[in-house]
């Protein structure tokens, strides 16, 4: 049967990530009384900087404990970003800073280590849960990063990697497919059309991913102006209360229908999925496609937002990807 993973990146407003105001954490309780309303279960991707906060709302944290509990990285916005601090010529060394920081608490202000947390501060506050999922901020993933994590227990990457259509196993870890993004669904219905017309014929596995925060707070400005001081405060704009029960609406007729696709047997809504054996044969990913993969498009596309967005010019990181694809 088709299945279908829900999965909500729990984080503040675009450009600052890494901070929740007050509004969102409402906004959260209400989007998990939605999914307990239609008895679905999620996969919650948090990072460090967020979890930190989000233990002083212990009402949100207990409707958090119903769902899968992912892993967000350590900070999400603030530098060095994944893609800087492994961009160093040792891949080794990349490794090796990568575990220093998925294991440490970012300062939100500076980017600077302040003891432990990251990875263990979230299984610290989720002891009953198998944190094994991790998505990139940005979708940004390096190859030495993600052996980092491999390393700290991650078993499954959700950080849209685009190289197959269907979850593979390499090196250790489940890829898996790229999202569906519905952070836009106002007005756009065709999610339905892609999921469960296209997609789920064809594919044993469909993600989907929304951001909550664009339930509440509107985008202004160019996301390069947002990132290019990350330590700088950006102007938050909140939806007005119409806009907000509109987009909420939306949600709840996409969650009503997955829920009724669900009910119909056309798919199964789970978090928590045990793959078919097939999947957990060591294989190079573009084999599952049964066509040649290109390392250097894989490479491309993952490099995108911090070249498109931030501007950023990496050095090694190609190296990097050739070294994890071609060994």
């Amino acid at each position: 049967m088709h299945k279908t993973i829900l999965t909500f990146d729990i984080e503040g407003p675009p450009g600052r990530e890494d901070f929740l105001i007050q509004e969102e954490v409402a906004t959260f309780a209400r989007l998990l009384r939605l999914l307990e309303k239609y008895q679905l279960k999620a996969l919650l991707f948090i990072s460090g900087t967020i979890a930190d906060t989000i233990v002083n709302y212990p009402e949100v944290l207990e409707l958090f404990r119903a769902h899968e509990i992912g892993y967000h990285s350590s900070s999400h916005s603030i530098k060095p970003r994944i893609f800087e601090y492994t961009d160093v010529k040792s891949y080794e060394k990349a490794v090796q800073i990568s575990l220093e920081r998925e294991t440490s608490s970012i300062n939100p202000f500076n980017g600077k280590i302040e003891g432990e947390g990251g990875i263990e501060r979230l299984r610290e506050i989720f002891p009953e849960k198998d944190i094994v999922s991790f998505r990139a901020p940005f979708w940004c993933w390096t190859p030495p990063h993600l052996e980092a994590l491999r390393e700290l227990g991650i078993k499954n990457d959700f950080s849209n990697t685009e190289i197959s259509g269907a979850p593979f196993f390499y090196k250790g870890l489940i890829f898996f497919p790229e999202s569906i993004l519905i952070d836009g669904f106002q007005g756009k219905l065709s999610f339905f059309k892609e999921a469960f017309s296209q997609r789920a014929p064809n594919e044993e596995v469909t993600v989907v991913l929304m951001h909550p925060s664009v339930i509440l707070v509107e985008q202004k400005g160019s996301l390069y102006m947002q990132y290019r001081n990350p330590f700088k405060p950006v102007q938050i704009k909140l939806r007005s209360p119409l806009e907000v029960e509109s987009k909420f609406v939306l949600l709840e007729f996409i969650l009503s229908s997955i829920s009724l696709f669900q009910k119909a047997k056309l798919t199964e809504v789970n978090p928590s999925i045990n793959l078919d054996d097939r999947y957990l044969n060591p294989t190079f990913p573009w084999k599952i496609r049964g066509e040649k993969g290109d390392i250097e498009k894989i490479y491309q596309k993952t490099m995108w937002v911090p070249v498109n967005t931030f501007g950023y010019n990496p050095k090694y990181l190609r190296s990097h990807f050739y070294r994890f694809f071609e060994e």
